[in-house]
This record gives structure tokens, C-alpha cells and sequence, in this order.
């Protein structure tokens, strides 16, 4: 929550002093990198922990050796490919350098992130709390100071590289003396690495691309000020959704286990997130609907009107972006690698059809539709997967319908009171937690063992 705090001061400071247009280029390049990242990443960040984690401890050295050369040739590969689709694409010359240095600051994250497994396996998550924050802390650190000093555009693509290394170096400082430096390159090994789930490889990639697919396709069929307008209200979003991911990749040892071991005792982690999950979704996208324009008007200014309108839509299907968190990796730890698939698949292809039916005529209101129509159609299928997958899994959904009339009341009466966005969300807030409340919609497991906590 710190992180995400950080990210969030952060941002109205690049969007004020970049501007719109050069605001929508700084988020291009981040997503053209995100995207590259995903296809040559090929699901080795969550497949590396599961291999980690059922690997005897003999061979555990040589794996993190040869998922360091592995992860570490692709992402290089990765990276030209990546300068080369800037130059086809006829971007500025600024957003060519930018996309080569960002691309060099991914290859940093991933060497970390790959020295990072031990720690998740170990469930040590204070150290990788603490690994993460630096990296967060070091990289807003930069990024406040090139604004202080009224820098250009091209140097912020450089603050992933300061906040990468000093990460790394924590890392390699919590596990000095017990892991390999030296990364290997055996492309036996490799091929046993990849062929070993490679339908989640396609399906990891698809379902970290079909997310960042709108911000590139609203910059290439839209307006500049389109995408400086979809951008923000993009990276607003995306920085809600890491709250969900980092909390399921830090269950997902458990759940790998529970999968291997125990089904029962994985249908209730998967419920237990579903009941947490869909309220704290719930809360964050209510927030985002009623406080659009204060939000916007904070994290960017007046400049970026436009993005109101964006952000409402693409928060009002934040819930589903926290349930595709919990129902995702619930099919990954029981190796339903070919549902997992087909979802994102379809996803990826109904992104593609909404962007580029709807983003020429409504610019990025049309990107922000299309997005949340597709996080809800994915968050479905994924139920629906685990149902296939036996019925014990399907987690009840008692709470959701308790949130959804509590978001409902909470809506309704912050509207109809007329009041400025600020005030409307203090409102809403309000009604949204009372009524959940009175609807025994907030998990009593939670409430006490926040109590016992607190004691």
C-alpha cells in the first residue's frame, strides 16, 4: 500500500510537467515494454516460483541458474524487438531512445525478480516487502527530482534503471552466499523449462498484453490527446490492480501446494480471496466512479478533462480485475494451464474487436469500454474454468451480491445529492461500509484477526 501511495504521488507530477501529448508518449513506451515483457517473460516468473517450490534442494541452484540465462536472453531479445516496433511505427525519435532505455531497465527488474523466487517460496514477504518498496521509493525519488530540475521527456525513461539496481542489489544482499551469480546457458534445460507448461506461457502472455493492449491501439488509431487522456486514466487503474496481484503472488506458494496436496483445502483459500477480493474491488472502483473528477484533477490537472469519463468506466470493473486475481492463479496452482489459455485468449480477441471497433468515432471512452467490457467477460470465463474444473472449486458468491447492493446505495445517493466529487466520495464511503457492514458482507474471519492484531 506504500508502493501504491508512491506510485501515486508520483504520477501528478509527470502528468503536470509532461503535459498531455508527452504524457501519452512516456505511457506508450511503459506499455510497448510491458507487453514485450509478457511475451518473453513465457510465464517463467510464476513458473519459476512453482518449479522452485517442488524442486528438490539439490537442483534448486542449478534453477535459478538457468532460469537467469533463460529469462535473461529473451528479455534482450525482447528489447530489440521492441526499439524495432518503435521505429516501424514511426514514433519520434524520443520514444525510439526511451523504449531502448526502458528496455534496459526491464532486463535489471527481471534478473532481480528472478533472484527474488527463494524469497517467495520461503514466504519471507517482510524482505521482499522491503526489496519492492526501495525499488518504488528509489525509482518516485528520481522521478521527483527530474521534475525539480524541469528535465525533458527522455530521461524519465532512465528512472526504472536506478530503482531496478538498488533493488537488486538489497536482493542480493539478502541472499548473499546462497545463490549463483552466474547464469547458465543450456538450451536442454531451457526447452525442459519452457515445454513444461507451455500453454501457460502463451496464456501468461496474452493475459498481461490483452490489459496494456488498449493504451497502444487508442495511440496508434487515436489523437495524441487521446492518448494522453486514456493514459492517465490507464495508469490510475493500473496502479489499483497491483494491489491484488501482489497479494495473490504472495499466496501463490500456498496455493501451488494446496493444489499439489490438498483441493479442499484450496477451495478455501479461493473463497477466502473471493470474499476479500470482491469487496475490496468494490470499494477501490466505487471510489474511482464517484471521485473521477478529483482524482483526475489531482493526479493530472485541468488539462486532462477528458480523462473523467475513461476513468469512471475502466473503475467500475475493478472488481473484476481483483476476481481475475484470485480465480487466475486458483487455475495456475492446479496446472489448468489450457484453461487459463483459452481465456486470455478470448479476451485478447475481444479487446482487439472492441478497440478498434469503438476507439476511431469515441477516442478514449471507446479504449476505456472496451477494457472494462473485457475484464468482466475474462473474470466470468475464469469462473466458469474452475467449475470445469470441479465443482468444490467454484467459490460461492453469498458476498458479492451483499457488496453489489451496498455499492449500489452508495452510488445512488452520492449522485443524487448534487455535492462536489470530493464531498459525493466521503459520502459514498460512508454508505458503502455501513451497508456493508449491516449486510454481513465484511469477512468476519478478517475483522478478527485484524482485532487479534491490533491486541
Amino acid at each position: 500500500m506504500a508502493g501504491v501511495l508512491l506510485s501515486a504521488i508520483a504520477t501528478p507530477l509527470v502528468t503536470r510537467h509532461l503535459g498531455e501529448v508527452g504524457y501519452g508518449r512516456y505511457v506508450f513506451v511503459t506499455q510497448v515494454i510491458a507487453i514485450v515483457a509478457a511475451l518473453t517473460d513465457v510465464g517463467l516468473a510464476n513458473l519459476g516460483i512453482r518449479a522452485y517450490e517442488l524442486e528438490p534442494l539439490p537442483g534448486r541452484e542449478r534453477l535459478i541458474r538457468d532460469l537467469l540465462g533463460l529469462r535473461g536472453s529473451l528479455t534482450i531479445a525482447g528489447g530489440i524487438g521492441a526499439v524495432a516496433f518503435a521505429v516501424i511505427t514511426d514514433r519520434p525519435s524520443v520514444v525510439v531512445a526511451g523504449t531502448a532505455i526502458a528496455g534496459i531497465g526491464f532486463l535489471i527488474t527481471v534478473i532481480q525478480t528472478t533472484y527474488q523466487t527463494p524469497l517467495a517460496t520461503a514466504l519471507r514477504l517482510n524482505a521482499i516487502a522491503v526489496v519492492e518498496f526501495s525499488k518504488q521509493a528509489v525509482t518516485v525519488a528520481a522521478t521527483i527530482v527530474l521534475v525539480a530540475v524541469g528535465a525533458s521527456l527522455l530521461p524519465f525513461y532512465a528512472v526504472t534503471i536506478a530503482g531496478g539496481l538498488v533493488a537488486l542489489g538489497i536482493n542480493l544482499w539478502i541472499l548473499r552466499g546462497k545463490l549463483p551469480y552466474v547464469p547458465a546457458f543450456d538450451g536442454r534445460r531451457w526447452q525442459d523449462l519452457v515445454r513444461n507448461a507451455p500453454a501457460y506461457a502463451v496464456a501468461s502472455a496474452i493475459g498481461f498484453i490483452y490489459f496494456r493492449l488498449e493504451v497502444v491501439m487508442v495511440a496508434l488509431l487515436g489523437t495524441a490527446d487521446q492518448a494522453g487522456s486514456f493514459g492517465v486514466s490507464f495508469r490510475i487503474v493500473e496502479i489499483l490492480a497491483a494491489i491484488p496481484l501482489f497479494a495473490s503472488v504472495s499466496l501463490f506458494p500456498l496455493l501451488v501446494r494446496a493444489g499439489h496436496d490438498d483441493e479442499l483445502r484450496l477451495a478455501s483459500m479461493a473463497q477466502r480471496m473471493t470474499d476479500v477480493y470482491v469487496l475490496g474491488g468494490a470499494a477501490l472502483g466505487l471510489s474511482l466512479v464517484v471521485g473521477a473528477p478529483l482524482v483526475i484533477q489531482v493526479a493530472a490537472g485541468g488539462e486532462f478533462e477528458g480523462a473523467v469519463t475513461p476513468l469512471r468506466l475502466m473503475g467500475g470493473a475493478l472488481f473484476a480485475t481483483f476476481l481475475i486475481s484470485a480465480w487466475g492463479y486458483s487455475l495456475l496452482a492446479l496446472n489448468r494451464f489450457r484453461s487459463l489459455l483459452y481465456a486470455n485468449l478470448g479476451a485478447l480477441v475481444l479487446a482487439a474487436i472492441l478497440t478498434v471497433a469503438l476507439v476511431p468515432d469515441h477516442g478514449a471512452t471507446g479504449g476505456a469500454i472496451a477494457g472494462a467490457l473485457t475484464e468482466v467477460a475474462l473474470a466470468i470465463a475464469y469462473i466458469v474454468m474452475l467449475a470445469r474444473a470441479g465443482v468444490s472449486l467454484v467459490p460461492a458468491l453469498s458476498t458479492a451480491w451483499r457488496v453489489a447492493v451496498a455499492s449500489a446505495a452508495a452510488l445512488g445517493v452520492a449522485f443524487a445529492s448534487g455535492r462536489s466529487s470530493g464531498v459525493a466520495l466521503v459520502i459514498a464511503l460512508a454508505i458503502f461500509v455501513v451497508g456493508a457492514g449491516l449486510l454481513r458482507a465484511l469477512p468476519r474471519e478478517a475483522l478478527d484477526a485484524f482485532r487479534a492484531r491490533r491486541d
